[in-house]
């Protein structure tokens, strides 16, 4: 099997992204927000699927000259980010570029999961025109997080659940319509922010709960059923899991917020949702997607011995990261200094995962 050691290297470019995004926000220098969703977030979800897409379908990947033509066009555009000139001509490049990757690892039958992929992707699509067009951020912003990074953070976890604690997915057959009402639901959301009309954004952040709760339903119903000779859950799963509960806190900060027009708490929903729900996912995931990637790297033969990160390492990664972002939300609102405290801690606990990530991505 083709396997690409770039997806690796996406993985950790878009958690280095995020310890940069601290510096913005203790230091107060550019925009930490603008950092994560713009560039953590594809890097992470667009260096994924990469490997992910055409291995969900069954094929070879093809065209792998197209994830290294992206990743340079998307570090030109980051590049022009940072030094504060026009990256959005530069930056809708590298989303074509990922989108025509996309089309050319497809098959026309490519399974329910396939197609969350692509709806996601195509709110890629939709929120970087936006951002090219000069729309509202606020609508821009929902349309990279809750279009793009929830949908495809969903279709993932329907696949990698069940596969790593072998149990059969529930539900599966209402996967369809679940991605039919999602997507109209994301549609009517973004439309309200398109509209900035509160009680439309407190209505449609309702149903938007909604579908995430039913995906928090199918996931239970799942692991439920022990049917798995496994003892106990896998350690990406309760990665996963750990995530769900601050997304799921998170959306329901911000669409009562949004209800009581009271927005003194957006800065926790917006450092949850970030720092929260897609710094884990992103970290569960990748304990099984590197070392995998190695493994098939190294031969990938019965003879070929898999390398993981200890299950103690992710552990202590999920103990560090937990504590520290609950310790930045709380310091939020009594000491600057205790708020710098949380922040370097939980960029030690990125740095101390990445150090044990990055062993398995650059040595074979």
């Amino acid at each position: 099997m083709k396997v690409l050691r770039i997806t690796s290297v996406y993985i950790l470019f878009g958690l280095l992204l995020v310890i940069v995004s601290l510096l913005q926000r203790a230091f107060g220098f550019g925009n930490y927000v603008d950092t994560i969703v713009y560039f953590a977030i594809p890097s992470v979800i667009v260096g994924t699927m990469f490997q992910m897409y055409p291995v969900l379908q069954g094929i070879e990947v093809r065209f792998r000259v197209l994830a290294y033509m992206h990743m340079v066009v998307f570090l030109i555009s980051l590049g022009l980010f940072f030094l504060g000139r026009s990256f959005e001509e530069v930056y809708l490049a590298s989303v074509l570029i990922f989108i025509a990757y996309l089309l050319l690892n497809s098959k026309l039958w490519g399974g329910q999961i396939r197609l969350f992929l692509g709806v996601g992707s195509l709110f890629y699509l939709a929120g970087s025109l936006m951002l090219l067009t000069g729309q509202n951020p606020f609508l821009v912003k929902h349309t990279f997080t809750v279009g793009f990074l929830i949908t495809v953070a969903m279709g993932s976890m329907y696949m990698l659940v069940p596969m790593l604690q072998v149990e059969r997915l529930a539900l599966s057959r209402y996967l369809w319509v679940h991605l039919a009402f999602h997507t109209f639901i994301v549609v009517d959301f973004l439309i309200s922010w398109s509209r900035m009309s509160w009680e439309h954004i407190y209505v449609s952040g309702l149903q938007v709960i909604g579908s995430v709760l039913f995906f928090c339903l199918v996931l239970f119903l799942t692991l439920r059923r022990r049917e798995s000779p496994l003892k106990g859950l896998n350690v990406t799963v309760r990665f996963f899991i750990l995530s769900l509960f601050i997304l799921v806190f998170s959306l329901v900060l911000g669409t009562l917020s949004a209800g009581a027009k009271d927005f003194a708490l957006m800065k926790v929903h917006i450092d949850t949702l970030l720092y929260g729900f897609f710094v884990l996912i992103t970290v569960g995931a990748s304990l099984h997607i590197i070392p995998s990637i190695n493994f098939w790297i190294r031969g990938g033969g019965p003879k070929t011995e898999k390398r993981v990160i200890r299950e103690e390492v992710a552990d202590r990664v999920m103990v560090l990261l937990t504590g520290s972002l609950l310790g930045m939300v709380l310091s939020e609102y009594t000491r600057e200094f205790l708020r710098h405290v949380f922040e370097a801690v939980y960029a030690f606990g990125l740095l101390y995962y990445m150090k044990h990530a990055g062993e398995l991505t650059f040595k074979t």
